[in-house]
Order: C-alpha cells, then sequence, then structure tokens
C-alpha cells in the first residue's frame, strides 16, 4: 500500500522471502520440537524412533538449505512455462545474499519468540505446573501443526485449540485452560489489532498515483 503503484508487485516478491523465512523457521523447530515429543511422551521403538529422527533430520536440513540457496527455487519457477513471462519478479528473491537472508532469518525467529513467548506467558498464568521447557516446545508443535493445515485467520481458533488441547494433554488434564490460553492469544494478536487497525486503513489513499 505504501510503495508505489509501478513497485507493488515487486513489493509482493520482496515479502514472499519474509514469509518463506518465518515458514522455514516455523518448520525447522516443529519439527525440532516434534521429535522431543516422540521421545519424551510416545512409547515407540527404538528402530521407529531412530526413523523419525533421520526423516526428521532431513526435513529441516532441506528447509535451511532451499533457504539459503533461494535462487534455486527461482530457477525452478523460470522453468516453467506458463511462469516465464514473470521470471523478472521472481528474480527479485534470487538478489538477497547470503548475508540479507541470515539477516532476515533472524528477524523471523525474533517474531516467532515473542510469539512463543507470549503463549508461554498466559500457559503458565493459566496452568502453572507445566515446565517452561515442556510449553515452550509443545507451543512449537502447535506452530508447526497449524502451518500444515490450511485455514483462514477467522477460522484459525478451531485449528489451534485442537492442536493444543492434543498436544497438552501428555502434560496436563486442563484442556480447557489450554484452548482458552490459545483462544486469548488469537484474540490480542488478531481481533484487536484488526479492529484498532481498520481506523487506520480507511483512511489510507490506495489509489494514490502521484507517490
Amino acid at each position: 500500500m505504501f510503495l508505489p503503484p509501478r513497485k507493488r508487485i515487486h513489493g509482493v516478491f520482496a515479502m514472499a522471502v519474509g514469509s518463506f523465512g518465518q515458514n522455514v523457521i516455523t518448520n525447522v523447530l516443529g519439527a525440532g520440537a516434534l521429535l522431543w515429543f516422540c521421545y519424551s511422551f510416545l512409547n515407540l521403538s527404538v528402530w521407529v524412533l531412530s526413523v523419525i529422527t533421520i526423516f526428521g533430520v532431513i526435513f529441516m536440513g532441506l528447509f535451511l538449505v532451499l533457504y539459503f540457496n533461494i535462487k534455486w527455487l527461482v530457477k525452478l519457477l523460470n522453468g516453467i512455462s506458463f511462469l516465464k513471462k514473470y521470471h523478472r519478479f521472481f528474480d527479485i528473491m534470487g538478489t538477497y545474499t547470503f548475508a540479507e537472508l541470515r539477516d532476515i532469518m533472524c528477524f523471523c525467529l525474533t517474531g516467532f519468540f515473542i510469539f512463543s513467548f507470549q503463549y508461554y506467558l498466559v500457559i503458565h498464568l493459566l496452568v502453572p505446573e507445566i515446565p517452561f521447557y515442556d510449553v515452550v516446545l509443545m507451543v512449537f508443535i502447535v506452530f508447526f501443526v497449524q502451518s500444515a493445515l490450511p485455514s483462514l485467520d477467522l477460522l484459525d481458533v478451531p485449528v489451534r485449540a485442537t492442536a493444543a488441547a492434543t498436544v497438552f494433554a501428555y502434560a496436563t488434564g486442563q484442556q480447557i485452560a489450554i484452548i482458552a490460553a490459545f483462544s486469548s492469544i488469537w484474540l490480542i494478536n488478531l481481533i484487536i489489532p484488526a479492529i484498532l487497525g481498520s481506523v487506520f486503513i480507511f483512511k489510507l489513499k490506495f489509489f494514490d498515483r502521484n507517490v
């Protein structure tokens, strides 16, 4: 909205790099937390755990390698015939250096940990007996499950609540408190800012072509 009209499509593809970085963080940390969960709470055989660990490490490694070599993704997209005419936009994603991608990853990590700590604070307030380590890793798993299941933001609560209640059932019997915690954070982070932000958004000049 704030970019000149001729730069808005470029901005979308630049933002895609940040979105990809956030997705990488969610999947890598979520997969790592899921491995911890399997070892800590599931009564699986050593053979099954070994297989899960191998696949988990490969999964995390592929995400990291692809992110820091995003030019590979650009080449893949440019190789698709009906997308070739958009190559100048895809090429924007390939202009980021390793250092820039690293900085973007740091921003994504910061946001991820801020959100996770929000959940910890509310869960600790409602169910204080769950250890900090367990809460944080289980929150990572919920984020991971949520990212794997496509849903609209307004319909996100049932997905988060169900995933949270299922995962946290291994640590506490207070599922109602867990659902309340995740629902309250959704309300704080999405609905309230949306209401307050709408006042600002309605004042914007979306189609101001003089910039």
